[in-house]
């Protein structure tokens, strides 16, 4: 039974702000998000000290006013423009929210609250994706649509559910007798349902995130060294890169008949991905038009060219939207996310070390591990599983960017509790005994937000 508590409340009003309804249009849609909007800003400033992390929350405020520039200058005094203000605005509030509620309460609260979401969505989507099939009960831009989102909205909110269940498992079981076995039983179950409904809406980008999700977590679970690798934001940036230019330039890889067979046989796609190369080379063109600040928020050059579809890629609609400018604030989100906060002493010894460039970077990449922990491991593996599904689909947006924002609400909160190497841990207890009460107030994590920056 689902507990009705403030931060449930305030966490449901977020989510809300990432759906859309195909029953209404695109101005109606707008207004229903910007009364969440509304509201979850009002509830939020209602929290005592919530208005220190909106504060610190600069570079999502740029980025705002960035995307809102970029379609200023191509679309002028428009719809497109309050739309790409209300867009930015959904991802400040979910940065500043998660953030907030988290010191406020706690962080398993909110992760809670996001699972309820998740499971109160799918039980509607599911209700009806079973009832309808691949059919729907409606066609959006020529993809079957199921009332709260298409077959991609349906399939990436499976993602995120699966991963909070696989953190919910693990903190739930984690003491009784049967751990391993019960992990292994009711996570087994949950990844075949949501296999099965992709299956259903014949998603195959679904598909293949589910199987990286699953792929990405085993990994990070039997290797802890690995997991430490995959979880440094220049790692995830590069891993983004590289197999979205991969897949960009798939023909280079569909001469060879295992690659072809896969594609046509497993994913039942041809080997142009139903099209999606013609649509590769088309946003390329737009991009080389407009390389700086690109053709503004939900750009139509693909299909007014093709006469369907999108870029069909993440980076590809980044580009495209917002240019080059808008990618590397984009990066930079993404690091910021993935990026561990440290405080100030550490980052003083680890300066008077006297250690090579290269040798601290291997370091940091490759030893002294600290481990993650399983919300942290979770939502790592999920962001990995959605970048595959950015090679082929433009999902870098809603759900994306509240999986960031959990992320970044782990670390953040982690800072407060830091489990580090007793290499780590030495230089800042000798400071703290140098100063009155700081061990109090840095174990509780009653401290100020300045007193922290980012490594």
């Amino acid at each position: 039974m689902l507990r009705i508590n403030k931060v449930r409340i305030i966490v449901f009003l977020m989510c809300l702000m990432l759906i859309s309804l195909s029953v209404l249009s695109l101005h109606q849609n707008n207004v229903i998000r910007g009364v969440f909007l509304l509201l979850s800003v009002f509830l939020l400033i209602c929290i005592r000290q919530s208005k220190r992390f909106l504060m610190n929350s600069r570079l999502y405020i740029v980025y705002l006013l960035y995307t809102a520039a970029a379609t200023f200058l191509n679309h002028g005094l428009s719809m497109r423009l309050a739309t790409a203000l209300l867009t930015g605005s959904i991802y400040l509030v979910l940065f500043w929210g998660c953030r907030a509620l988290a010191a406020r309460y706690s962080k398993e609260e909110v992760l809670k609250s996001v699972f309820s979401f998740c499971f109160c969505f799918l039980l509607i989507g599911d209700s009806i994706v079973l009832f309808s099939g691949t059919r729907g009960i409606g066609v959006s831009s020529g993809i079957p649509d199921y009332l709260i989102g298409n077959k991609f909205t349906i399939s990436y909110v499976h993602m995120l559910f699966l991963a909070l269940y696989y953190w919910h498992l693990s903190e739930y079981y984690w003491s009784s007798s049967e751990y391993g076995g019960v992990i292994k039983r009711k996570g087994v179950l949950a990844f075949a349902y949501t296999l099965f409904i992709c299956v259903i809406t014949d998603c195959a980008t679904g598909i293949a995130g589910c199987i990286a999700l699953a792929f990405f977590y085993l990994l990070f679970k039997k290797m802890p060294s690995a997991a430490r690798l995959f979880s440094n934001p220049y790692f995830y940036c590069l891993f983004m890169g590289i197999i979205s230019v991969s897949v960009i330039h798939m023909d280079l890889f569909t001469r060879f008949k295992p690659v072809a067979f896969i594609i046509e046989h497993f994913f039942h796609r041809n080997l142009t991905l139903t099209g999606r190369s013609f649509a590769f080379a088309v946003a390329i063109l737009a991009i080389s038009q407009k390389p700086l600040y690109g053709h503004g928020i939900n750009s139509t050059y693909v299909s007014s060219v093709l006469g369907w579809g999108n870029a069909q890629n993440g980076l590809l609609k980044v580009l495209l939207d917002y240019g080059v400018i808008g990618l590397l604030l984009f990066f930079w989100i993404v690091t910021d996310a993935f990026r561990i906060v440290r405080p100030r002493t550490y980052r003083k010894m680890k300066k008077k070390s006297g250690k090579s460039i290269f040798q601290s970077l291997y370091e940091e990449l490759f030893q002294g591990s600290r481990l993650m922990k399983e919300d942290e491991l979770a939502l790592t593996a999920f962001l990995y599983a959605m970048s595959v599904c950015g090679t082929v689909e433009v999902c870098f947006s809603g759900f994306f960017f509240l999986g960031l924002s959990l992320l970044r609400m782990v670390k953040r909160y982690e800072a407060s509790y830091r489990f580090w190497t007793p290499d780590e841990l030495q230089p800042v207890l000798m400071q703290l005994m140098q100063v009155p009460h700081a061990s109090y107030r840095y174990w509780t994590g009653d401290y100020e937000e300045d007193e922290w920056n980012d490594e």
